[in-house]
């Protein structure tokens, strides 16, 4: 996620530094670029065929967690961003 972090910075200069929103400025980036990572993280798993995703899961059960693998892949770097 180094495209959406390096935008990340950039969204912060404009809209604090340049718009002189302050505290608003840092929201709306903060918005901005996490709502980048969900968009940017399902093409990227809808995209690449060898990533084995479930489309649903309905019970919580020892199978949903065998394959949850491939969601934490992307989805603990995009939650630490």
């Amino acid at each position: 996620m180094f495209i959406t972090t390096s935008l990340h910075i950039v969204s912060l200069y404009i809209f604090v530094i340049v718009f002189d929103l302050k505290v608003l400025g840092v929201a709306v980036s903060t918005t901005i670029t996490y709502s980048l990572d969900v968009i940017l993280i399902n093409y990227l798993l809808r995209s690449n065929p060898n990533i084995v995703v479930p489309q649903k899961w309905f019970l919580i059960d020892k199978e949903a967690f065998m394959r949850i693998i491939p969601y934490l892949k992307y989805g603990i770097p995009g939650a630490i961003m």
